[in-house]
C-alpha cells in the first residue's frame, strides 16, 4: 500500500483520537485500530494514485471531524472521502497543412473504392435464393 495512505489514516486517527469521542478506541489499542483502519481503506476496490488521491483521505477525515459525535467507522471515512480531481483532457493533436491534405486524399480513396466495388457486385433482386428456398421447402413436404 501506498506511504502516503497510511500516513493519512494515522493523522487522521490522531486527530480523532484528540477529540475525545464517546466509542474512542483506548490509547493502548491503536495501533491495532490504525492497522484496521488501513486495512479497510487498502481494501476497497480503488486503485490508489499518489498523483490524484494524495490528500483526499485527509480532506475525507476533515469532514468527518466536523459531522460525527461518535467514534466513526471506516465506512464513514469512505462516504466522507471527495472525488478524485477531474483531470484535464489530452490537446488536439497538431497535424501540419500537409497531413490533413494527405487525410483527405485518404479518405478519397476509401470512398472511391468502396463506391467501385459497390457498383462492380452483381446484383440480384433475391429471386434466386427465394427460389432455393421454395425448392428445398417443397423437399421436406
Amino acid at each position: 500500500m501506498e506511504a502516503f495512505i497510511n500516513n493519512e489514516i494515522i493523522t487522521g486517527l490522531q486527530k480523532l483520537m484528540a477529540l475525545r469521542l464517546v466509542g474512542s478506541p483506548a490509547a493502548d489499542t491503536i495501533k491495532s485500530t490504525a492497522a484496521i483502519w488501513i486495512e479497510a481503506i487498502g481494501g476497497l476496490d480503488v486503485n490508489w494514485n499518489a498523483d490524484q488521491d494524495r490528500g483526499r483521505i485527509s480532506k475525507g477525515f476533515e469532514k468527518l471531524i466536523v459531522t460525527c459525535d461518535r467514534w466513526p467507522a471506516p465506512k464513514q471515512l469512505i462516504h466522507c472521502l471527495p472525488p478524485r480531481p477531474i483531470q484535464a483532457a489530452l490537446p488536439q493533436p497538431k497535424m501540419s497543412q500537409k497531413d490533413k491534405e494527405h487525410g483527405k486524399q485518404q479518405i478519397e480513396n476509401i470512398k472511391s473504392e468502396l463506391f467501385n466495388r459497390l457498383r462492380t457486385q452483381d446484383r440480384h433482386d433475391g429471386k434466386p435464393a427465394l427460389e432455393q428456398a421454395i425448392e428445398m421447402n417443397r423437399s421436406k413436404q
